[in-house]
């Protein structure tokens, strides 16, 4: 019980009131999620802070299954997380030593979809699809995400992918701000509804003035 009102206490405090029912809702097969799509820049780089100098960042392998299938968030076993990797999708991830610390992933070839349990749409030659982005508890607050985001623009813009998208949760206010913070431009406001897996629908509200994304310095 005091778990469950820690996180509670939790979401309200970064603006997810609304979401908490939208997620209710949700674990009872009624999905109703709107979420914002944003671009973001290949060109943008963040640097460690000194109190993560420590750490190394590279690109994820077959072999680093059973760390992230330990310290991940989402209830993935080691095989399925060895599946994304025979598909091609790209992880990069923070060490400190040989200690996974945090990690984010990639897709180059479908675009996904909140709540639908699969994708929206294939992407091009020059799109990715970055998503799934964890960081360990002890390990927070020093902009280690950022750094990790600009190790992965570097593999996308050498790989020639150029058109890098992300979505966050509509009211995920603590999400959205992060993404500020990547420089990334809302692209749009989408509504994936989902009703006990009959009914599908990933329907477009808004489409956000055209600007490129910035490049924070």
């Amino acid at each position: 019980m005091h778990d469950v009102f820690s996180r509670l206490q939790g979401r309200l405090r970064h603006g997810l009131a609304t979401q908490e029912i939208l997620d209710g809702l949700a674990r009872r097969g009624l999905i109703f999620y709107p979420y914002i799509v944003f671009e973001e820049s290949p060109d943008a780089r963040f640097d460690r802070a000194p109190a993560l100098e420590k750490l190394n960042a590279r690109r994820l392998t077959e072999d680093d299954a059973e760390q992230l299938a330990t310290i991940s968030v989402r209830p993935h076993g080691a095989e399925a997380i060895r599946k994304r990797f025979r598909r091609g999708e790209v992880g990069v991830g923070a060490f400190d030593g040989s200690t996974l610390v945090a990690y984010t992933w990639c897709d180059l070839e479908r675009f996904g979809s909140i709540g639908q349990k699969g994708s929206r749409r294939a992407l091009a030659d020059d799109e990715a699809y970055l998503y799934d982005a964890f960081t360990l508890p002890a390990y927070r607050g020093h902009g280690l995400v950022p750094y990790l985001r600009s190790e992965v623009y570097k593999l996308m813009d050498a790989a020639g992918r150029r058109r890098l998208y992300s979505v966050s949760l509509f009211f995920n206010r603590s999400a959205r701000r992060f993404k500020a913070k990547l420089g990334a431009s809302a692209v749009e406001l989408r509504l994936s509804i989902n009703l006990f897996q009959r009914f599908k629908r990933d329907l477009r509200l808004r489409r956000y003035p055209t600007e490129p994304p910035a490049r924070p310095a």
